[in-house]
């Protein structure tokens, strides 16, 4: 419950403007990177929930430990933090890259 109350706030503005504008709230990655050839790798694996919400998810293997997920240009932070980390992680992808994170539901 406290994951989604961390959220719910730009759920509800994102879901709003969607109303308002068209779109759509739960998409692949390639919709908002359309020119970038490796956002249409991997699709089921980078989804972005609104416009500024990238969900990373390991749905072809569950028995995966380590994931490799695609980020485009940008910068990327990890909102919620994983066991290892105090902090939230931020980096930059230039060119975009990919990033090893858990993949198991247990590792968070």
């Amino acid at each position: 419950m406290a994951l989604k109350y961390r959220v719910i706030r730009y759920y509800y503005t994102s879901m709003y403007a969607i109303s308002l504008e068209g779109g759509a709230f739960f998409k692949p990655i390639a919709f908002d990177y359309p020119d970038d050839a490796y956002a249409y790798t991997e699709i089921a694996n980078n989804i972005m929930l609104g416009d500024a919400l990238k969900l990373s998810i390991q749905v072809s293997d569950l028995t995966k430990t380590q994931t490799n997920y695609y980020f485009p240009v940008g910068r990327w932070c990890q909102i919620f933090p994983s066991p290892t980390s105090a902090t939230n992680d931020c980096f930059t992808s230039a060119g975009g890259h990919s990033v090893q994170f858990a993949s198991t539901l247990s590792d968070f």
